[in-house]
């Protein structure tokens, strides 16, 4: 019985090719070969052997399964003699010259499928909080352009130093805020700390004399992280009408006092609306009974 049966467990095996040529709607074979890496892997069970004839593919690979066994791997090879890149980038060819050696182009989302990296910013606590570099890159000639934040700096005569820059802004920007009890950060968030296990045990209660709010904080929340003043310098200029946020008088901006007039810690203020609350559960009275009966 185990002579019958080796042979008909090696016919389970199968062969998937792919190639520039291929089709992904099509069987996977050397005469009928798949378009993509990533359809090879979707169909490829433990044993299987993925063969990737020549040519560039520029697509993200993110295999659904892996092997059982040293013996029942998914063995993902170039064809003998042949040469397979497999490349994270895509060719942009609609460029439109600005002035001097600046170019522009346009792209819409569905052109990243699923991941946009112009979309995702650099974040980590190796990472420089000041900066705001995206995890796209943008090469000319196979030669690295440097992202700037100034769309006068890629404006300027060309020098030495070649530079891109995303004129895409979102309406609002995200720095150094807390995510409790599993809180989903925006993807566009820097500097953020998460806690998904802490309950903050939120509770608002109405008294005769005012509202209250109970809330369990971490002092530690403070230090974990390096946050700045919000000012009108750190905002910049908002998007539509190109103009700085400031106060109504036209004077700069700076939020130095949290909700209750305290004076923030300039170098490094406390997340939330009160600067460096005590730990632990506290009651903070957050209005006044006459300001609710007006």
């Amino acid at each position: 019985m185990i002579g019958m049966l080796l042979p008909l467990a090696g016919l389970r095996a199968a062969e998937w090719h792919v190639a520039v040529t291929g089709k992904d709607s099509q069987r996977g074979t050397k005469d009928d070969p798949l378009r993509t890496i990533q359809r090879a892997a979707d169909l490829a069970q433990p044993g299987d052997t993925v063969t990737v004839h020549a040519g560039v593919y520029r697509e993200r690979v993110n295999p659904p399964r892996g092997g059982e066994s040293d013996a029942k791997r998914i063995i993902y090879r170039a064809s003998p003699g042949e040469k397979v890149e497999i490349k994270g980038s895509e060719v942009v060819t609609n460029w439109k010259k600005v002035q001097n050696n600046t170019w522009k182009a346009t792209l819409p989302n569905t052109f990243f499928g699923k991941f946009n990296p112009y979309s995702d910013l650099i974040h980590g606590d190796w990472y420089n909080k000041s900066l705001t570099n995206h995890t796209g890159a943008v090469y000319l000639n196979d030669k690295w352009l440097r992202e700037t934040k100034r769309l006068e700096d890629v404006l300027k005569p060309a020098d030495d130093n070649m530079l891109w820059n995303d004129t895409t802004r979102l309406p609002v920007w995200m720095s150094g805020n807390v995510f409790l009890k599993g809180a989903k950060p925006s993807k566009h968030e820097t500097g953020l700390l998460l806690k998904p296990d802490f309950d903050p045990a939120l509770n608002l209660l109405e008294k005769t004399d005012g509202l209250y709010l109970e809330i369990t904080a971490d002092n530690a929340w403070a230090t974990e992280r390096t946050r700045q003043l919000v000012t009108t310098e750190l905002l910049g200029k908002a998007v539509i009408p190109d103009q700085a946020f400031e106060n109504p008088d036209g004077t700069p901006l700076r939020i130095d006092t949290d909700y209750f007039g305290k004076k923030r810690n300039e170098k490094n203020p406390f997340p939330g609306p009160f600067e460096n609350p005590a730990g632990g559960k506290l009651t903070l009275k957050v209005w006044e009974t006459k300001k609710i009966s007006q």
